[in-house]
């Protein structure tokens, strides 16, 4: 799960921060 999770931020980070920033908002919960 690590290395996918690593592969996802990244590619957010890549497509825009605000994509970035979204997304870290919501993976909080899962993690």
């Amino acid at each position: 799960m690590t290395k996918l999770w690593i592969a996802i931020v990244n590619w957010m980070i890549k497509s825009g921060e605000n994509s970035a920033a979204n997304f870290n908002k919501t993976g909080a919960l899962y993690i």
